[in-house]
């Protein structure tokens, strides 16, 4: 009889904490949903505006152009480090192997910043090459090297995602981001409109980051 009562509290137990982790990871779907749609929303909101108060096409283009070198330089300073170690904390911290995962979560976190600040140093130095083959001028060099400050601080907000998806914290990081869009696209357009031009962007978006 104890050991049947014994299965029985068990297998009531494992049913509860499926249930637990099926509720948590719908309300992770619905957080990331929602911080995918927002996000999206406001770049695009965003890109609206600026189009109507830039003075030329080509400033347009420029602003096109620095948002793929950035996201570009963003996936290559990661190594895929960040999506790796996602997997292995949640796989530890589900086995409850939580001294590993707790190890994990700096060394990561350190070897992030290691990267990150070497290629934000690598488009900083290529950066009058990338000015002149893709934007066909030098008078773009200066946006250029600010934006590798944008790569870094971008990397690191990036990793910090990965790192808190791990732990289930995705309301913290829906939160987050969407606050973080919000803030940047704000007043990347703020400075614009006030006659920042592109600088006034690039300033506003490594503010906000």
């Amino acid at each position: 009889m104890r050991e049947n009562s014994g299965r029985e509290i068990e297998a009531k137990m494992s049913e509860k904490g499926e249930d637990l982790s099926a509720h948590t990871t719908a309300r992770g779907m619905l957080f990331i949903s929602t911080k995918d749609l927002s996000s999206t929303l406001a770049a695009v909101v965003f890109f609206v505006l600026v189009a109507r108060y830039l003075p030329n096409i080509d400033d347009l283009g420029f602003l096109t152009g620095i948002q793929t070198i950035i996201l570009m330089f963003i996936v290559l300073s990661g190594f895929g480090l960040p999506n790796s170690a996602t997997r292995f904390i949640s796989t530890y911290l589900g086995s409850g192997k939580v001294d590993r995962a707790s190890f994990l979560y700096p060394a990561v976190f350190a070897l992030c910043v290691i990267s990150s600040a070497a290629f934000s140093f690598l488009l900083y130095y290529l950066s009058p090459f990338l000015s002149e083959s893709l934007f066909h001028g030098q008078q773009y060099t200066s946006l250029v090297q600010a934006t590798s400050l944008d790569v870094f601080l971008s990397s690191m907000i990036f990793t910090c995602q990965l790192l808190l998806y791990a732990s289930k914290q995705f309301s913290r990081v829906a939160y987050f981001s969407i606050a973080n869009s919000v803030i940047k696209f704000t007043l990347a357009y703020i400075l614009l409109i006030h006659g920042w031009g592109l600088y006034g962007i690039v300033i506003g978006l490594i503010v906000g980051d």
